[in-house]
């Protein structure tokens, strides 16, 4: 388990390098590193919009904020001014709810210069993506955590870069194995979301190799006390894999 935390801890800090080297060359793209140009600018603060996926007290934003923060205190010698949106996007996905939040970030940016957009994970980069023109127009977008192939198309379009993840199922699985080798049953819990959806289907376009080798079973979004019920009743020799649980079958958030 410490392990696995370390290895963790190890790809946040170098998803966070990683993302400064880039914040940094957008930086200089944009004109707000050169030395020259540095000494005649003003003491106006560079304006940058965070915006996160999910709500304002998910753990892992606390992780984020603090590799951005440490990112740009490190990385820039004049002043910048960090405005943050927690936009709950995996919670909620309704054309209602998206555009109310058009509105909402119009009237508070839309009478700003924006100096750089940060979409953090893949819900954020989507809605920065698809509503830049209306928003952000022209304005540096570099993202944070997104999935890789929405990463790859995304820094296809003009002043768009960021960092990358990708899901090493099969890895964890070989890792699993050897740490039990009697194994012979793997369970896969996921929730019901059409975002936990797309990582079961991604899992199992993986596990669908091992199906001679092991019994593979799934279970989609059950309520947390059936889930226990459940989890608690395995077969001797299961492995249990966690994938994303956002949502069950009955609209409850976890």
């Amino acid at each position: 388990m410490h392990h696995a935390q370390d290895v963790a801890q190890h790809q946040m800090r170098t998803q966070m390098r990683r993302l400064l080297i880039a914040i940094l060359l957008v930086a200089k793209l944009a004109g707000i590193t050169s030395g020259q140009e540095m000494e005649m600018t003003t003491t106006a603060k560079k304006q940058i919009v965070v915006l996160y996926s999910y709500r304002t007290l998910m753990p892992v934003n606390a992780d984020w904020d603090r590799g951005i923060r440490r990112g740009f205190t490190a990385g820039f010698q004049e002043p910048v001014d960090i405005n943050v949106e927690y936009l709950d996007l995996a919670r909620n996905e309704d054309d209602q709810y998206l555009q109310n939040w058009i509105e909402l970030l119009r009237q508070k940016y839309g009478d700003r210069k924006i100096d750089l957009v940060l979409p953090v994970y893949t819900p954020a980069l989507e809605f920065a993506l698809a509503h830049r023109d209306t928003l952000f127009l022209d304005v540096p977008i570099v993202f944070c955590t997104a999935r890789r192939d929405l990463g790859d198309r995304a820094r296809d379009e003009m002043g768009v870069t960021g960092v990358v993840f990708q899901f090493d199922f099969d890895g964890t699985l070989k890792t699993a194995r050897t740490l039990y080798p009697e194994t012979e049953n793997v369970l896969i819990v996921c929730g019901a979301s059409e975002r936990d959806k797309s990582f079961r289907d991604a899992a199992a376009r993986v596990y669908d190799q091992y199906a001679e080798e092991l019994d593979i079973e799934y279970v989609e979004g059950l309520a947390l006390p059936q889930l226990r019920k459940r989890v608690a009743e395995v077969r001797p020799r299961t492995v249990i894999m966690a994938l994303v649980y956002d949502k069950d079958r009955w609209g409850n958030d976890y």
